[in-house]
């Protein structure tokens, strides 16, 4: 049983017609009718009745029509809760510092970052260099904010530059 057949399956139970429910989904009517031949194989059921005039929903039909929706709903939310984490609505950032972070003007930085994306959940730990460093290289934290002395290698550094609005 495949996605698409679940989405044929409701298009031609909304429908009652084969030629519409292609129609809609925006596929050959042809096409329609072989997946959801197919579907019927694999199940060992008809789930439709067909007439020249029109096509109804088989007992089996109808329950199955109940799943299929249910499932692609879960689908669909499954997606918009993925696409939430894509486009930064959710998710978390792990940010290591060095106590003096106040310093920089970081929790005003970080309360305006909150105020603008609700869903993501701020971590921040508090560490000596060298263990942040550790904590950075093992992906423990997202970024890492303190003082630069020397580059090291394998890492990207941006320069905090004072942001006026903030000050």
């Amino acid at each position: 049983m495949e996605m698409h057949q679940l989405e044929y399956v409701l298009a031609v139970a909304k429908h009652h017609n084969f030629t519409r429910a292609a129609e809609e989904i925006k596929i050959s009517q042809s096409s329609l009718s072989q997946q959801i031949h197919k579907l019927e194989v694999e199940l060992g059921i008809n789930l439709f009745v067909r007439t020249t005039r029109s096509v109804q929903l088989t007992p089996a039909g109808a329950e199955f029509v109940t799943h299929a929706k249910r499932i692609m709903s879960e689908v669909n939310e499954a997606r918009r809760c993925i696409q939430d984490h894509v486009s930064i609505i959710k998710g978390q950032l792990t940010i290591g510092a060095l106590a003096v972070i106040g310093h920089y003007n970081i929790p005003n930085l970080l309360s305006s970052f909150q105020d603008n994306f609700p869903g993501i959940r701020i971590n921040i730990i508090e560490k000596q260099c060298e263990d942040s460093l550790s904590m950075l290289q093992a992906s423990k934290l997202t970024l890492l904010l303190f003082r630069l002395t020397s580059r090291i290698p394998c890492f990207n550094f941006i320069p905090l530059q004072p942001i006026k609005w903030l000050l």
